[in-house]
């Protein structure tokens, strides 16, 4: 889980998490990530991957989005 928080915490293009736990050890591993470091190329990576695994669109109500 560090290791995705820590993604997610490094993109500048989301600007919350929201994590739900439901004991205070989850709680500790989760801010963890706050001490994670990823470097340019495994953010790279994690970018590639994601490209890869989402739908080239999404549907916004009736429309289709062009991504």
């Amino acid at each position: 889980p560090q290791f995705a928080l820590a993604g997610v915490l490094k993109n500048p293009l989301i600007t919350s998490v929201i994590c739900g736990v439901t004991s205070s050890r989850q709680l500790e591993e989760n801010l963890g990530a706050l001490e994670v470091e990823l470097t340019e190329k495994e953010l790279m990576v994690c970018d590639q991957v994601w490209h890869q695994l989402r739908p080239p669109r999404f549907s916004y109500g009736s429309q289709q989005v062009e991504r």
